[in-house]
């Protein structure tokens, strides 16, 4: 890479990280008594299918120790479950549930209405120029790393 594009791109993704987490965590939810790590948990759950709670806990970047706080009443409220993997019954897998799907398909109309009174400033235009930088962007994000998940439409 051009060493003087370095902090270019450090301070750009600096600069939308408080944005996108705002747009993804902290708009309404529908079950407000979620923490942040909690929506997170939820969320990459959806995009990423079974997960041990370490690669979790890589996953939302956070302690193991956090993720595991994070679950525990997840699985109370049936939003998630903890499975046995199949491959070596010593380790614990957690997985969405159907219930906690349909939160999340709740959660993601009721994110729609609140983003689309937030783009409403841009035009049409702009709004797809923005669609295609972000297309660009994660596709290129995803040629540095590789293991990026393709989509949140797994059911």
């Amino acid at each position: 890479m051009n060493t003087t594009t370095e902090p270019e791109i450090l301070n750009t993704l600096v600069r939308i990280y408080p944005f996108c987490k705002r747009l993804l965590l902290h708009t309404h939810w529908c079950a407000s008594e979620f923490t942040g790590t909690q929506r997170l948990v939820l969320l990459t759950s959806a995009v990423q299918g079974r997960l041990t709670m370490t690669h979790l806990a890589e996953a939302i970047a956070c302690s193991k120790e956090q993720a595991t706080r994070a679950v525990a009443p997840m699985v109370e409220s049936g939003y998630l479950r903890r499975i046995y993997d199949p491959e070596n019954r010593t380790r614990v897998l957690i997985e969405i549930t159907p219930q906690g799907r349909k939160l999340l398909r709740d959660q993601y109309e009721a994110s729609a209405q609140v983003l689309r009174q937030q783009f409403s400033v841009l035009t049409q235009e702009e709004q797809d120029q923005l669609q295609s930088a972000l297309s660009t962007v994660y596709r290129l994000l995803g040629r540095i790393q590789p293991d990026l998940p393709r989509s949140l439409a797994k059911e």
